[in-house]
């Protein structure tokens, strides 16, 4: 089967690093705005480098119509999801993505009518989050009669020393797109509706075996795809878990923006506060607050949730109940890896028959299956001490007052 991966930066690039792993994709090209990157990603995975320039609808068609499968790592979202899953309908063409916005995702959701008419398949939003995430939702939630709320979240495991991502325009952009779901109004599952709410909103999650940790709403997918899954769903939101010190940039930059900044002033004032380019006031502030919180986590040590994690609260067996699903482990390499292995997972799933939901525009959790994916990922997950995980995903319950829990049947 023919591959065609568009996009060659921080997370295209392990696409297709992985999917040359894969011996169902008989050839990779990879597109890319500048050439020379596309050429040097293609040369490393034994594959074809072409140029492509993703706002001509005409040229991306042509091209998608010379693959099998296309993924789509192009970014960011709000410009190109919608046209880019076009150009796929056009073409008649199975497609997969990575988009990370829940406007853009309601959007493509809306081409599932135009898909199913021209026969394609499309699987959208399967990176880490959202991606595994929602299929760690899905773990959780299946593990109960009845799922009344569900929690997405990601956050930092308690380790801010950052990733082994380059630096660059992806790192930036990625920055940029942070400020913008921490700004202005996210949408978000309230009383059994998709409604507008304010983000970094303060969530108190009761994680079975931890007990409560707070954490801050953030515009993520999960929020507003998984009641396809759980219809009977009445709440969801997506959560960050990071230092009250990263949250304290982020409320900064988020306060700029819905001031009148750009998100991309908004994204320089965050940057500012970590990084070397902050004037010497905000690096006094910055080192002044960081020891602030350091000596308030020694009086009262902050409690960590997993680095990428779900929980669902509803009813087992007449009774409420709390289920909480993470990774046994993680993905090695930065969240440029940590996003684009799941992607190229599922698009392999999808090329072999694994994964088949028929035509249509889908969100993971309705077209994967949990186990065939993290049987799929298993492979991919170091424990803390660097070896191959075997069980992928650790599923947790209450078993009773103090915070006990068990391991899930």
């Amino acid at each position: 089967m023919k591959l065609l991966v568009l996009g060659a930066g921080v997370v295209g690039k392990h696409i297709a690093r992985t999917a040359a792993d894969m011996p169902v994709f008989g050839g990779i090209t990879v597109a890319d705005r500048l050439p020379g990157r596309a050429a040097n990603l293609a040369a490393e995975v034994g594959g074809t480098g072409v140029a492509v320039d993703a706002t001509d609808q005409a040229a991306l068609v042509t091209l998608m119509e010379q693959a099998d499968l296309v993924v789509s790592a192009i970014g960011p979202a709000t410009r190109f999801g919608v046209s880019t899953l076009r150009a796929a309908i056009r073409a008649r063409r199975t497609f997969v993505d990575i988009t990370d916005d829940p406007h853009p995702t309601l959007d493509m959701l809306k081409l599932d009518a135009e898909a199913r008419a021209a026969g394609v398949t499309a699987i959208i939003g399967t990176g880490a989050s959202p991606g595994v995430s929602n299929l760690l939702a899905v773990a959780a939630g299946r593990a109960l009669d009845r799922v009344d709320r569900l929690l997405t979240g990601w956050g930092s495991g308690g380790e801010e020393s950052g990733d082994d991502d380059e630096p660059g325009d992806g790192a930036n952009a990625a920055l940029q797109h942070w400020v913008e779901q921490c700004s202005g109004a996210i949408p978000a599952l309230v009383d059994g509706r998709i409604a507008d709410v304010p983000p970094l909103r303060r969530v108190v999650v009761d994680y079975p075996g931890l007990g409560p940790v707070t954490g801050r709403t953030v515009g993520h997918p999960e929020p507003v795809t998984l009641a396809r899954r759980f219809p009977e769903l009445r709440e969801a939101f997506n959560v960050m878990n990071f230092s009250d010190f990263v949250f304290d940039g982020l409320e900064a930059a988020a306060a700029a923006v819905n001031a009148g900044a750009s998100p991309a002033e908004g994204a320089r004032i965050l940057a500012a506060r970590f990084g070397e380019d902050a004037s010497l006031a905000d690096r006094f502030g910055a080192l002044a607050r960081l020891a602030f919180q350091g000596m308030r986590d020694a009086l009262a040590p902050k409690l960590w949730l997993p680095p990428l994690w779900a929980l669902a609260e509803g009813e087992r067996d007449g009774r409420p109940a709390r289920i909480g699903a993470s990774l046994n482990g993680y993905v090695p390499g930065g969240t440029g890896r940590m996003t684009g292995v799941p992607c190229a997972l599922i698009a392999g799933l999808l090329a072999t028959g694994a994964a088949n939901p028929g035509p249509g525009v889908h969100s993971v959790e309705t077209a994967v299956d949990p186990d065939r994916f993290f049987a799929a990922l298993a492979p991919y997950l170091r424990d803390s001490e660097g070896r191959v995980v075997t069980d992928p995903v650790a599923l947790v319950r209450d078993a009773g007052p103090g915070h006990e829990a068990v391991a899930a049947e």
